[in-house]
């Protein structure tokens, strides 16, 4: 990968495409799995994951790009797994997001054409190439930052802490173990392993991942408490998307009366950029795979084959059925295949 971020950049990348989960997927099976002590689960996963990166740090060598293995048929294996990694994690928010915007904005346009328009501004933002997402990320992230504080601050007057009753919701159980489902929020922290910043200390890698876990936690956290702040136990279930429902309860006036406008806002280039990065993750994956020349002419029909398996598949409520299973897969490729790698490369240089 000839493209590189710098370790800032890189944060912010990893952020956004962590936060996208937070605005689509992941919200109501976070109520589904502890009620409203939705918050304290938030602060466990994101303890819980600051751990196993941790863990995984201290094995994986951050100089090195998880595509970085000599042996032809272990490293087919790595670019197999990792793909599929890539695909599943996309393929959610491929299929949910213009199922909503249908809904949600555009009620008269055929779902095809909402799929279109958005795979080519993906494929656009993908062909810019990493260092011109990283830059895109850099600007975009401050105003998106401004945009969630005001929602937070306007929403304050419809915040009750007796809507946090009972503390623990769903008990310990939905808690501890439930909610380890939950943990497929952070899968993302994935790409760390693929987009190889200017830096090769490994220490600023490492940091740039503990970072974007912290602040991503912080973010949770805030978001699933203001919104069980909001929405007594009985109700908090019932929305697929919780937190564009949350946002539609502000009312500035008459003459501004549509706030969420700016949450749409937010809401689409981040899904622009979360879809760009993977589209050039895949690319550089199967380029270094099969040993390719390019990665560019890849990404058209990667976003073709994750829209069409998309499209096809089955609604996202029924999909959403089988989120656990989802959350396993996902958290599991994502701490076995940088492992896997690593050991890979230690064999790799025993024998030299």
């Amino acid at each position: 990968m000839k493209e590189k971020l710098n370790v800032t950049s890189l944060s912010l990348v990893l952020i956004n495409v962590m936060y996208v989960k937070l605005l689509l997927v992941v919200p109501r099976n976070i109520i589904l799995a502890a009620g409203n002590a939705a918050w304290i689960l938030c602060i466990y996963v994101t303890l819980l994951e600051l751990l196993l990166f941790s863990l995984v740090s201290k094995v994986y060598d951050f100089s090195k790009n998880l595509m970085d293995i000599k042996g032809g048929a272990f490293k087919m294996v790595t670019g197999i797994l990792a793909t599929a990694f890539l695909v599943l994690s996309m393929s959610s928010v491929v299929k949910i997001y213009p199922e909503t915007v249908k809904i949600i904005l555009l009620k008269n346009t055929p779902t095809e054409i909402i799929y279109i328009i958005f795979s080519v501004a993906a494929i656009i933002g993908a062909y810019m190439g990493i260092e011109s997402l990283g830059k895109i990320c850099s600007l975009f992230q401050p105003i998106a930052t401004a945009i969630m504080i005001l929602c937070f601050l306007f929403l304050i007057p419809n915040m009750h802490f007796y809507n946090l009753t009972p503390i623990l919701g769903k008990g310990i159980k939905g808690i501890g173990i439930n909610g380890l489902t939950i943990l497929s929020v952070f899968s993302d922290i994935f790409l760390i392993f693929l987009i190889s910043p200017k830096e090769v200390e490994t220490r600023k890698i490492q940091r740039a991942g503990f970072k974007a876990i912290i602040i991503m936690g912080v973010i949770l956290t805030i978001s699933m408490l203001g919104y069980s702040m909001i929405f007594p136990y009985d109700v908090s279930e019932d929305f697929v998307l919780p937190l564009y429902n949350t946002v539609r309860l502000i009312q500035l006036s008459d003459f501004f009366g549509r706030f969420e406008a700016f949450f749409e806002f937010v809401w689409s280039i981040s899904i622009l950029i979360y879809l760009s990065v993977y589209l050039y993750a895949l690319s550089f994956v199967w380029k270094e795979t099969f040993d390719l020349k390019y990665e560019k002419p890849l990404i058209a029909p990667f976003m073709s084959f994750v829209a069409l398996l998309s499209y096809s598949s089955v609604s996202y409520i029924e999909q959403n059925n089988n989120f656990t299973l989802y959350s396993i897969i996902l958290v599991g490729l994502a701490l076995l295949v940088p492992v896997g790698a690593q050991l890979i490369r230690n064999r790799e240089r025993k024998k030299i």
